[in-house]
């Protein structure tokens, strides 16, 4: 009930028991729900007797005439009553508010973690990062891309190289390792290189740094192919767990402080979102042979333009 109601409560026009405030008046369902109708569909009612029946709950549906006349009587505006567009638009209004705040309390937190975390302990970890990214997998590959059994032990050698190049992964007991690379995430890394390096106008992978698609530099692209690697193991164990948020708060950092970039406090959950998705979107395809044949034409493209 909501708070501005007192217990029990009746509707104004048929005394039934009112659930709230609807359109400028205290009313029932049944009478909100009528009246709403009437005003969408510009109804027009006669009255079988004298146009004063007695509207209560029992006899409310015999004279649908007076029924409204005693909505309007005791306030019910129709100015009120929205048409279907306009019920879309407040629908739409309305979660869009709440996708709004659920992101901003989401900021809020990350943005928090981002202050508490002083940058003399996360720049050190991204460094690593981006150093053993540069050695790893941002590197030409010596590998025949035309055959597709060496192309992808290639890229499953490529991302545990990367992964044993910083200090978290040597913290984290067999188990976890095991877990984190059972998962294929070599495919994920390396189709985000795909992703990075696609013109979708000209249809062509580029090298140009103002090209690419997802607009994130070398240092960004680096600490999102680790949130790869390391989302495998997310809601896993405390270990894992700890380094996820590190790597989430580096890269609010990076995007936050990317002078390239205009300021946006949500941007950071948005390409967080977006990893996210194409994480997902990779995972469904795995059982198919689209990702390892994505992975060799891209292999063969950036052969090609080197």
């Amino acid at each position: 009930m909501p708070s501005y109601m007192e217990k029990g409560q009746l509707c104004v026009v048929c005394n039934d028991d009112a659930t709230g405030l609807h359109y400028k008046a205290i009313t029932c369902e049944g009478c909100k729900g009528f009246f709403r109708r009437t005003v969408q569909k510009q109804m027009k009612y006669q009255c079988r007797d004298s146009k004063n029946c007695d509207i209560n709950k029992n006899t409310r549906n015999v004279c649908q005439y007076c029924r409204y006349l005693k909505c309007i009587a005791n306030g019910m505006a129709p100015e009120l009553v929205l048409n279907d567009s306009e019920r879309r638009a407040h629908r739409e209004l309305i979660q869009e508010n709440r996708g709004r705040r659920q992101c901003e309390k989401a900021m809020a937190r990350l943005n928090a973690e981002r202050h508490a975390v002083a940058p003399e302990v996360w720049q050190p970890f991204v460094r690593q990062i981006s150093s053993g990214y540069a050695k790893h997998i941002d590197s030409p590959q010596q590998v025949d891309a035309a055959n597709l059994s060496s192309l992808m032990e290639n890229a499953l050698r490529r991302t545990i190289n990367f992964a044993q190049s910083f200090a978290p992964f040597h913290q984290l007991s067999f188990e976890e390792k095991r877990r984190l690379l059972v998962c294929d995430p070599y495919v994920e890394i390396e189709l985000l290189q795909l992703a990075n390096q696609y013109d979708s106008v000209d249809k062509c992978f580029v090298v140009d740094e103002h090209s690419r698609v997802l607009k994130l530099n070398d240092v960004q692209l680096a600490v999102v192919s680790a949130i790869l690697l390391f989302a495998k193991g997310a809601g896993e164990s405390e270990g894992l767990d700890r380094i996820n948020r590190a790597l989430a708060v580096a890269l609010q950092n990076l995007l936050t402080d990317d002078p390239n970039r205009s300021p946006d406090v949500r941007l950071g959950q948005k390409v967080t979102n977006v990893v996210a998705r194409f994480n997902a979107f990779v995972h469904e395809h795995k059982r198919t042979n689209l990702a390892q044949l994505a992975l060799q034409h891209f292999a063969l493209a950036r052969a090609t333009a080197n």
